[in-house]
């Protein structure tokens, strides 16, 4: 299999012919009292947790693998002083 140059770029922009795609949270809020958990791998689909949102791309044409670390830029605001946003990539079977 080809293996890309490490300085390799993929973008997956929101809203593109990528098929990414907003399955739920397009507007969120967040309770403080209730922390999503970190050590919580499970992927929330459906279940309620208002304080998340998921997006969902079409199935890869390949395997996709991963070396080094990966790179999200998110475009967000939030009507509070300051907000903390975290970035899960899961692959699905």
């Amino acid at each position: 299999r080809a293996v890309s140059p490490p300085e390799a770029e993929r973008r997956w922009p929101f809203g593109s012919s990528t098929g990414l795609r907003l399955l739920h949270g397009a507007e969120f809020s967040s309770d403080p009292e209730r922390p999503v958990r970190s050590d919580d791998l499970a992927v929330p689909v459906g279940d309620g947790h208002a304080d998340r949102c998921l997006l969902l791309s079409p199935p890869l044409p390949r395997p996709l693998d991963l070396a080094g670390a990966a790179v999200a830029r998110i475009n967000a605001t939030a009507d509070t002083p300051s907000a903390d946003w975290a970035v899960r990539l899961t692959a699905l079977d």
